[in-house]
């Protein structure tokens, strides 16, 4: 099957797939292709009606989740938002610096007043270069992030920063455009519309602060912690959300969804955001929690562990902390790596079937594929469990008496000066 993915610099990227591939195969392909290897924070996005968009479940087929129609249409979009200086790739700092200026243009994410000029600048620069007369169009620029006319000291002052930006490159600029917007209202809540248990209409966001439920034009109405989140369920079109109040006590939150698909999407979006913000591995509940068809039912009463007639509902599989060390460790090693092909043994492998006699079918590739990545995988954490916690040496240090080897002899010496202790003992 043809996929066609919607990158968000609004390129169209050509995928091919078999028809039972899952969403995870498709990602994989996109990112390999793009040199992506913080994948974990990437997801799909399908349409869902309406001009609105639903993620795509990675972990099932993608012909469960869309129409046996060629091709397939989806969007790359950055699914959980992080802080630039967590992000180790540059094409994955570009990808969110683009999908941020789409929410500034639509008015999503409110810019603090007193940066509003410094963003107006940096954004000149990203689009503009540097400095030239006759002056960029700060105008249009201050009016499309901040929603007002700007006077004529707003836009000297603008000019003034944007002359101070001399030089600076494009990759610079888009660093400090994600961190001057990583602490405004509303970096990387994602919207949904819904209805209180007295039919009044309000914004649900979900995003890394918690939840957040808002007026049509996004007044704040109630903000909860993702930590005072207890727990979260979905009947038919109604989310029941649990929260601790400020006196401990707990209080029901309903949320009355227009369809039963949307309601399905805020109790996804909750729990998975929940599970990569806040927790420290995802938990087996989350991670097993399916819906199975009679097959399904059929294969689980012979105790078949394969996935026949079983789709699962959440596809987060790793916590915030675990996919930026695995994203850490994957560059390190592909650093490291040098085999004489001129590139790292992650990208290697992909040119191998070129040596032989005969090509081989594209049911053998995607098998072959996804054997190399179980064992990329395995080998990947084989090497992590020897690697020291400073990821730049092996572990090679026993402390004596106790006969722990846990950190290299640069990190044990630092730790018996000044610890005394290692950290087993």
């Amino acid at each position: 099957m043809m996929c066609l993915v919607t990158l968000p610099d609004c390129v169209v990227m050509e995928v091919e797939l078999e028809s039972q591939a899952t969403g995870e195969d498709c990602l994989l392909k996109v990112s390999s292709a793009l040199g992506i290897v913080e994948v974990d924070y990437l997801g799909l996005q399908l349409s869902a009606g309406c001009g609105e968009w639903a993620w795509l479940n990675l972990r099932n087929r993608i012909s469960q989740q869309l129409e046996n129609i060629s091709p397939w249409r989806l969007q790359l979009r950055v699914k959980f938002y992080m802080e630039p200086h967590l992000l180790l790739q540059e094409a994955t700092r570009h990808m969110l610096f683009l999908q941020v200026q789409q929410q500034l243009s639509s008015g999503v994410l409110v810019v603090p007043v007193d940066r509003a000029e410094e963003l107006c600048a940096l954004l000149a620069q990203a689009r503009y270069g540097d400095y030239k007369n006759p002056k960029p169009c700060y105008r249009q620029l201050f009016t499309q992030t901040t929603g007002r006319e700007p006077d004529t000291c707003s836009i000297n002052s603008m000019a003034e920063i944007h002359r101070e930006l001399q030089g600076r490159g494009q990759a610079a600029v888009e660093y400090c455009v994600l961190q001057l917007l990583s602490s405004a209202e509303f970096y990387g809540v994602e919207w949904r519309q819904a209805q209180t248990a007295d039919g009044q209409p309000l914004s649900v966001g979900v995003g890394p602060s918690g939840l957040l439920t808002c007026t049509q034009d996004l007044t704040i109405l109630h903000r909860v912690n993702l930590s005072l989140v207890l727990t979260a369920s979905q009947t038919g079109r109604n989310v029941y959300v649990t929260v601790t109040t400020g006196t401990g006590a707990s209080e029901e939150l309903l949320f009355k969804m227009t369809t039963s698909r949307a309601a399905e999407g805020l109790y996804r979006s909750l729990t998975e955001t929940h599970a990569f913000y806040r927790c420290d591995s995802v938990s087996s509940e989350v991670m097993q929690q399916v819906r199975r068809d009679l097959r399904g039912h059929l294969a689980a009463l012979l105790g078949n562990q394969n996935t026949l007639g079983t789709t699962f509902f959440f596809d987060v599989q790793r916590t915030a902390t675990q996919a930026y060390d695995r994203a850490r460790r994957r560059l390190y090693l592909a650093s490291q790596s040098t085999d004489g092909q001129g590139g790292s043994t992650l990208k290697a492998g992909g040119n191998r079937g070129k040596d032989r006699a005969c090509s081989p079918s594209p049911a053998q590739q995607h098998q072959g594929f996804k054997q190399e990545k179980v064992l990329e995988d395995m080998l990947l954490q084989l090497q992590d469990s020897l690697l020291c916690l400073c990821c730049q040496e092996e572990m090679d240090a026993v402390f004596c008496p106790c006969g722990h080897m846990v950190c290299c002899q640069s990190c044990a010496a630092l730790l018996q000066v000044r610890l005394a202790v290692h950290i087993n003992c």
